[in-house]
């Protein structure tokens, strides 16, 4: 073996060691842990009687439920949340594993380097969710779709929807690809190739006492949720109602501390201001990139991101969404400099979300409770944080502008 395999594998181990020592440390685990023990509650009841039907309120998609049950097969006593607990992170440990050799593997040197750096920055919230199984599952169908297997990465992309929405962002792209450059039957497989997917995890669930309502009534308690309280949005608009004299309404529901918006013409958009974003970014995608770049990660890094940047709720896990597109950029969308500030933005991003979210959460929420919140200290690391967020933007979105894109097409 190499040295630099060993070396990796090195560091590697060393990551996995730091992410799990701060799992147990109580600065980490006293806000982090909720969500698991969630988890845990639904795979028990599942495991006691092999039907969904009889979990309490549910407000995740069929992909997710299905892989807390395969990691709660796992431990000796399942229905201790220790035993869950350690079964799940064991396995989070292996698919970041497998996102370090993915990695290694389909991306330039400094892949791998980039992919631990980026994960030891966003800290243990990686083993207490299930960002890294979809994630993972994302990124084998970008390598499929980089090879032109365009079912093979509808279906891996179809899987990961059915887990989390967000890799319905990478559908069009996927199939406009596969339509400009093989034809509509192309297209057509990629389509029923992410269908395939939906349906691989959908329909074992209905047949396992699940119900459509059930799905539909998942994605509701999700749409329904207030502003979050720090993402873009929540530094943003609090202080543009402060600006207008406009009293901040907190509204915490659906398991989100929030506030909800009385900007005029923003009350009842804020679910959709997104979309727009998103739309700019897929037409420039469409316009700006020779039609065999549609699978550019640097394009699809921004594409997610431009999706998280104005939702309502962007949970510092979700930003783990689109960076993980970052370690494959190649330099021949970002120059060296560039790709540099895209890697040193989105590590400070991740680490300064760790002090608002988990470490000091709740001295966080207080902030909104009372005073001056340009006075409150941790409301000013987010609101940093958010500026680096628009600097990773900026930083994102130039090389739609750089005629260097539209140079000789690489192979699908």
């Amino acid at each position: 073996m190499k040295k630099s395999s060993l070396f990796l594998l090195f560091l590697t181990l060393l990551v996995m060691g730091l992410l799990r020592y701060q799992a147990r440390q109580e600065l980490w685990f006293k806000h982090l842990w909720i969500d698991s023990a969630v988890y845990h509650e639904r795979v028990v009841a599942y495991l006691r009687n092999h039907s969904w039907s009889e979990i309490p309120g549910n407000e995740y998609q069929p992909g997710a439920l299905w892989w807390l049950a395969f990691s709660g097969l796992f431990p000796l006593d399942g229905e201790k949340y220790d035993g869950f607990f350690t079964a799940f992170m064991a396995c989070n440990f292996f698919l970041l594993g497998l996102h370090v050799l993915l990695a290694r593997n389909c991306g330039p040197p400094s892949s791998p380097w980039v992919m631990l750096a980026l994960a030891a920055a966003a800290g243990p919230i990686l083993l207490f969710r299930f960002e890294l199984f979809v994630s993972l599952l994302v990124l084998l169908g970008w390598v499929c779709w980089r090879n032109a297997r365009w079912a093979c990465a509808g279906l891996f992309l179809g899987l990961a929807a059915a887990t989390k929405i967000y890799p319905l962002l990478l559908l069009p792209p996927l199939v406009l690809q596969a339509l400009r450059v093989k034809g509509f039957f192309a297209g057509l497989r990629a389509l029923m190739g992410f269908l395939s997917g939906i349906a691989l995890m959908v329909v074992p669930f209905l047949f396992s006492g699940g119900s459509v309502a059930g799905i539909r009534d998942a994605l509701l308690f999700h749409k329904d949720k207030p502003v979050g309280l720090d993402g873009l949005l929540g530094s943003i608009l609090p202080l543009i109602q402060d600006r207008l004299d406009l009293p901040l309404r907190i509204a915490s529901r659906n398991n989100i501390h929030g506030f909800e918006t009385d900007i005029p013409c923003l009350a009842g958009a804020a679910s959709w201001l997104w979309a727009p974003f998103y739309l700019l970014v897929l037409i420039l995608l469409i316009c700006r990139l020779p039609k065999q770049k549609y699978c550019e990660p640097g394009a699809l890094f921004l594409l997610v991101l431009s999706f998280l940047s104005f939702q309502k709720v962007n949970n510092p896990q979700y930003f783990w969404w689109g960076v993980v597109f970052l370690p494959f950029v190649s330099g021949t969308w970002f120059p060296v400099m560039r790709r540099s500030a895209a890697v040193v933005f989105s590590f400070l991003i991740l680490a300064l979300g760790q002090i608002v979210y988990p470490m000091f959460y709740s001295e966080f929420l207080d902030s909104f409770y009372g005073g001056s919140l340009l006075a409150s200290p941790l409301f000013l690391v987010n609101l940093v944080r958010n500026v680096f967020w628009l600097l990773l933007l900026v930083v994102g979105i130039a090389p739609f502008f750089s005629q260097g894109i539209r140079g000789t097409p690489q192979t699908s």
